[in-house]
């Protein structure tokens, strides 16, 4: 076992408290430093005016577009499978984690772990999670994931459409137009797609100095 896994539950050394909303774990600061430069200048301000145990309270970024800022409360277990990767380099029980892992790993730059979160994701991609996987992609900025999650969609594009989550890809009108130039020359498909786009309502604006129609809705 290394160093960092021998302080895997060794709480008599831990002196920080990781904490989201109610739920509080303990941990190592020489760990939590190591694992991310976010979470390092984060200790670095705790250790500068702050008394042991420091708290650090984590907290996962909101996609740009979200109208929502307040950061959403991170359940116990996927908080517990945070803190394990960081002492351990991988995840031993994913359960139902695999997307709060992918925004913390996002949130704190750490790509190790959003590497191990896009397999999980590759490995369990289905027609009824493609599209929330698309858009956790597109969020996240993980550009490979997403790109393998649209070849997916465009190959098995009457299954995805009759899943529940259809209808956010419908309003999403940038990665429904992504989807459109991989999916394959299949005449009906691309007609159902574009007919998508083309359905949408349309805001026009007037550049009065270049005498110019500009279509903001469907710029993509």
């Amino acid at each position: 076992m290394s160093g960092s896994e021998d302080l895997w539950g060794n709480y008599s050394l831990a002196d920080v408290w990781v904490v989201s909303g109610p739920v509080q774990k303990k941990a190592h600061s020489s760990i939590l430093f190591t694992s991310s430069v976010v979470l390092q200048e984060e200790l670095k301000k705790r250790i500068r005016w702050d008394e042991k145990p420091w708290k650090i309270t984590i907290k996962i970024k909101n996609p740009p577009d979200q109208e929502d800022t307040t950061p959403p409360e991170i359940d116990e277990g996927s908080l517990e499978r945070f803190l394990y990767f960081m002492y351990h380099r991988r995840i031993a029980d994913w359960g139902s984690s695999a997307t709060t892992l992918l925004r913390l790993g996002y949130t704190y730059k750490m790509e190790e772990l959003m590497v191990l979160c896009e397999d999980q994701f590759l490995e369990k991609l289905s027609a009824g999670n493609a599209v929330a996987c698309l858009i956790l992609a597109n969020a996240c900025d993980r550009h490979a994931l997403k790109r393998k999650v649209a070849d997916y969609i465009s190959t098995n594009m009457d299954s995805v459409m009759v899943s529940k989550n259809w209808k956010k890809l419908e309003s999403n009108l940038k990665l429904l137009g992504e989807i459109l130039v991989t999916t394959p020359s299949d005449r009906r498909k691309r007609q159902t797609i574009n007919e998508k786009i083309l359905d949408a309502p349309v805001t026009w604006e007037v550049d009065t100095r270049e005498s110019k129609f500009t279509n903001k809705s469907c710029q993509y």
